[in-house]
């Protein structure tokens, strides 16, 4: 099914989210420039996100925008699990993420959690500014600025981290994906903090505004 937003949509408390095991989203959805908004508490619950599960899909000019609060892990501003040849270009991820707890790391991710096995993912002229949280001992806390899993291949092509976290181990979190699977390419990504391992261009607040990024 392929969907366009036509305006901003506010889920508020109650947990809905896109595709499941047995019926992974498969079209495109089209944000047309729109907020999908949440705040959204799961208790202890593992593998949070707006999209759960998506296989062959294109996601575009989306943002998604609030908060994922859990004790559970695997949680995600935007996509849980990518399958197949999947795209996402033009979003947004501004949410907010708290999860993990004592020796159990959140291995939360701005933008997508995990590249699914054999997938094939490209992510393009993305950007994610939310925040993670990881309430794990600081040996333990694991997380990343736009890709946390990967048993695939993945691209990020011109994307920006400004979001904010709490890493404090780089073996385990990166800023902008791990490195591990098939293959990872970062091409042309900048971030104005570091999520654990550095990984693209360093810029600061003033080439920003100055639109040196840009």
């Amino acid at each position: 099914v392929d969907a366009k937003l036509t305006r901003n949509i506010d889920l508020g408390s109650e947990i809905n989210m896109v595709g499941d095991d047995n019926n992974k989203y498969s079209g495109t959805f089209d944000g047309n420039g729109h907020t999908l908004k949440f705040n959204w508490n799961a208790g202890k619950d593992n593998q949070i996100a707006p999209f759960y599960y998506v296989e062959n899909a294109t996601i575009q000019n989306l943002r998604t925008q609030g908060k994922i609060t859990s004790k559970g892990d695997c949680l995600s501003g935007m996509v849980y699990g990518a399958l197949g040849s999947t795209t996402l270009t033009g979003c947004i991820s501004d949410v907010d993420i708290t999860g993990g707890s004592g020796w159990d790391a959140s291995r939360a991710a701005g933008m997508l959690q995990a590249v699914g096995t054999g997938a094939s993912v490209q992510i393009t002229d993305c950007l994610v500014k939310g925040s993670i949280t990881d309430n794990a001992a600081e040996s333990e806390r694991a997380m990343a600025g736009f890709v946390f899993y990967n048993d695939g291949t993945y691209t990020l092509t011109r994307c920006l981290y400004v979001g904010k976290n709490n890493a404090t181990n780089s073996k385990y979190s990166y800023t902008f994906g791990t490195e591990s699977g098939y293959s990872a390419t970062f091409t042309d990504c900048y971030y104005l903090n570091t999520c654990g391992k550095a990984q693209g261009d360093k810029i600061t607040e003033a080439q920003l505004r100055n639109g040196y990024v840009a």
